[in-house]
C-alpha cells in the first residue's frame, strides 16, 4: 500500500527497555448486565452493556513527517463502516512534530513552502460518547479527576503511576551512572597505558640521543685525525716539490757547464 511504502524510510530510534514508553495506550472495557440479560435480541444489544474507555498519553516524542505521510494516514484510519465513538482521553507532552511538504506546488511560480514546526508543552484532548473532541490544558500530573458541566475531564495520574515513572526513572539513572563509572575506568586505564607508553617513548628517545651523540663524538674525532693527516701530507707534498725543484737547478746547473 501507499502508507506501507512510504513507512519503509521511516528511521526507528535504538530501544532503551529502561527508558518510559514515548506512546502508551489503554482500554478500559466495563460490562454492565441488565436485569433481563437473558433476552439477548441481536448483536447490537451485547454491545451496548459494554462501556468502552481509550487512554492514550503520548510523552518526549521527537518526529519529522512529510505532508504526502500525513495525508495518507486518513486512508490508513478510513474504514467501510461508521464505527460508534470511543470515549477518549489523549495526554500530549512535550511532543515536536516537523513537517514537511514534499508535494509539487500548486502554482507553477511558487518559490516552495517552508517546513512547519509544531511543538506542544502539555495539552489533553477527550472525545465523549457522541464523538465531539475538546482540547484543553492540563493542570498537573497528581489531581485526581474532574468532570465539568460540559462534560470535560481533566488529567488523572495516580501515586502508582507517578511512582512507577520515578522508579523508571532512578533505574535509568542508574544505568546512566554505571555507564559512566565504566567509560570512568576505561578513560583511566588508558590514561595509565599512555603514561607508560610515554615513558617508554621517552627512554627510548633518551637512548637514541645518547647513541647518536657517541655517534657524532666518533665522527667528529676521525675528521679531526683526517684533518691532521691531510696536514702531515700537504706538508710531505711540499718538502718533495721542493726536493724536486732543488734537483732540478743542479741539474740545468752541470748541464750548463759542460757546455
Amino acid at each position: 500500500t501507499k502508507f506501507g511504502t512510504r513507512c519503509r524510510a521511516w528511521n526507528i530510534a535504538p530501544h532503551n527497555p529502561e527508558a518510559p514508553p514515548c506512546v502508551a495506550i489503554r482500554l478500559e472495557e466495563e460490562l454492565t448486565l441488565p436485569a433481563d440479560s437473558c433476552k439477548i435480541t441481536d448483536k447490537k444489544t451485547i454491545l451496548s452493556w459494554f462501556k468502552r474507555k481509550l487512554n492514550v498519553e503520548v510523552k518526549d516524542l521527537d518526529l519529522q513527517l512529510s505532508m504526502s505521510t500525513v495525508v495518507g494516514l486518513g486512508d490508513l484510519a478510513e474504514d467501510e463502516v461508521i464505527p460508534t465513538p470511543i470515549p477518549m482521553e489523549v495526554t500530549v507532552e512535550n511532543v515536536k512534530i516537523n513537517l514537511i511538504e514534499d508535494r509539487p506546488p500548486v502554482n507553477i511560480t511558487s518559490p516552495g513552502t517552508l517546513p512547519v514546526n509544531l511543538a506542544i508543552g502539555r495539552v489533553l484532548l477527550t472525545r465523549d460518547e457522541a464523538g465531539v473532541f475538546y482540547v484543553q490544558p492540563t493542570f498537573g500530573s497528581t489531581v485526581d479527576d474532574a468532570v465539568d458541566g460540559g462534560g470535560k475531564r481533566k488529567l488523572n495520574r495516580s501515586d502508582t503511576e507517578v511512582r512507577r515513572e520515578r522508579d523508571r526513572e532512578v533505574k535509568s539513572l542508574h544505568l546512566v551512572l554505571q555507564q559512566l563509572k565504566l567509560d570512568n575506568d576505561s578513560l583511566k586505564k588508558q590514561l595509565t597505558d599512555n603514561e607508560k607508553t610515554s615513558e617508554s617513548n621517552r627512554m627510548k628517545v633518551r637512548q637514541e640521543n645518547e647513541v647518536l651523540r657517541n655517534y657524532l663524538k666518533a665522527a667528529q674525532d676521525d675528521i679531526t685525525t683526517l684533518l691532521d693527516e691531510k696536514r702531515t701530507l700537504m706538508a710531505t707534498i711540499k718538502s718533495l716539490q721542493d726536493q724536486l725543484t732543488s734537483l732540478s737547478d743542479v741539474q740545468l746547473g752541470q748541464q750548463d757547464g759542460k757546455r
